[in-house]
């Protein structure tokens, strides 16, 4: 394996060996098909924020890997759980043992590395300027008092045994109770004009509530505008109540695969692997590893990201 690039102190301040890969963040145009700026723009919004731990983001995911050495110092922990009797529900907000979320598959505490999850973390917030790995859009600059903080409301589970999805509803509720400001839910339906009134009556709970938050009143829920193609009416993302994301390439085209419509907000990188892995977003993964996915779920991080960095200022 060839040597990581260092990365540029004059563009970024930051010491993440990965960073200068992520094009997404910071596109310089140097990559075979990309176009300079086709990005973020991430490091002059770092000049001004690199993300406050008051933010808390609930990642409405797969499950985090709360251990990863690029995640765990911008994990929110509960500590009433953390330091409490095991087996029972010290703070009581229904749930118990949840220190770093909730598994709302296996209905637990039991959140489980997810690929899916653990990227999607890292781009809103893997730890920054800490020497290692890679860089989040609102990661901090590598002292213990920055960053965002996330936790794991956890919807999808890949092991055997289990259902494979949990109740998309009661994740958001909960999320809305933990204090959460922004939901980060790279997931949505593929059928045009389906929804569960149950997940919208959610996100409504969710974007009203005000209880335990101290970035903003109220809540914000973050969607991936979904990988089909398609012009019509994708929920959530086409819900008027949530920020819908498309995704765009490395060379500031939107994603062939990406949905479109009047309902979609914004779009942000979600990358492209069809002509090699490093048109792809790069993020963490579980065990301490790295890789690169692509969709509209990639995109979608870096807008919760970006609200999180505005939330911080």
């Amino acid at each position: 394996q060839s040597p990581l690039p260092a990365v540029a102190e004059s563009a970024s301040g930051f010491n993440d060996p990965r960073l200068p890969m992520q094009w997404h963040y910071q596109n310089d145009g140097s990559l075979s098909g990309s176009v300079a700026g086709a990005d973020i723009n991430l490091f002059n919004a770092w000049k001004v924020t690199t993300g406050s731990p008051d933010v808390l983001v609930a990642i409405i995911d797969g499950g985090i890997d709360y251990n990863h050495e690029d995640l765990a110092q911008n994990m929110a922990i509960n500590l009433a759980e953390l330091n409490g009797t095991p087996g029972v529900d010290d703070d009581g907000n229904g749930y118990v043992d949840d220190v770093y979320g909730y598994n709302f598959v296996t209905n637990s505490a039991d959140v489980y590395p997810h690929n899916h999850g653990t990227h999607v973390a890292g781009t809103v917030a893997a730890v920054n300027n800490n020497g290692i790995g890679v860089a989040g859009v609102a990661g901090g600059d590598g002292s213990p008092s920055s960053g965002i903080r996330m936790f794991s409301a956890q919807v999808f589970d890949s092991r055997a045994g289990t259902s494979g999805e949990g109740d998309f509803a009661k994740a958001l509720i909960y999320a809305a109770n933990r204090g959460a400001s922004i939901a980060q839910c790279s997931w949505g339906w593929t059928e045009d004009g389906y929804y569960e009134q149950a997940v919208l009556d959610a996100i409504d709970y969710f974007t009203e509530a005000t209880t335990g938050r101290t970035s903003m009143l109220g809540g914000l829920c973050i969607f991936a505008a979904g990988n089909v193609a398609s012009t019509g009416d994708i929920y959530p993302g086409c819900y008027p109540k949530v920020l819908a994301v498309a995704a765009m390439t490395n060379d500031l085209a939107p994603a062939s695969y990406t949905n479109y419509g009047e309902w979609m907000d914004v779009i942000a990188p979600g990358g492209l692997l069809d002509y090699g892995e490093t048109g792809g977003v790069l993020s963490t993964l579980p065990d301490n590893k790295y890789g690169y996915m692509e969709g509209t779920s990639m995109a979608c991080p870096h807008v919760s990201g970006i609200a999180a960095l505005i939330l911080s200022k």
